[in-house]
């Protein structure tokens, strides 16, 4: 089972699983260049969304400061209300999408 979805023809197929597993949906998305979007939706899930929100934006800005990503292209990012979608480096995508799932699993779904 994939912890993410890519490309458009696997989001649908992800979203049921999710959907009938009760597990967070993900999805990574190509921004071009050196970057991608993580997109989290947990809106059917048990789970408060402000609290889940404020530490995944905890840990964002932990992870743009500990990798020095002070680009003007992070600011569109960093006034969301619910912090549910991110830009990361391309190269940390997948690792991110698979550690953020794991997270809301075993850390919000017990």
């Amino acid at each position: 089972m994939n912890k993410y979805a890519i490309t458009e023809e696997e989001k649908e197929t992800h979203w049921n699983y999710c959907e009938a597993n009760k597990l967070p949906f993900i999805t990574l998305k190509d921004c071009g260049g050196a970057y991608s979007e993580i997109f989290i939706d947990v809106t059917n899930l048990p789970i408060p969304l402000e609290d889940l929100s404020l530490k995944l934006k905890e840990y964002y800005f932990t992870y743009l400061e500990f990798l020095l990503l002070d680009d003007k292209i992070f600011d569109n990012y960093k006034d969301q209300y619910y912090y549910f979608l991110f830009l990361v480096k391309k190269e940390h995508s997948s690792k991110i999408g698979n550690y953020v799932f794991d997270y809301i699993k075993e850390q919000w779904l017990k």
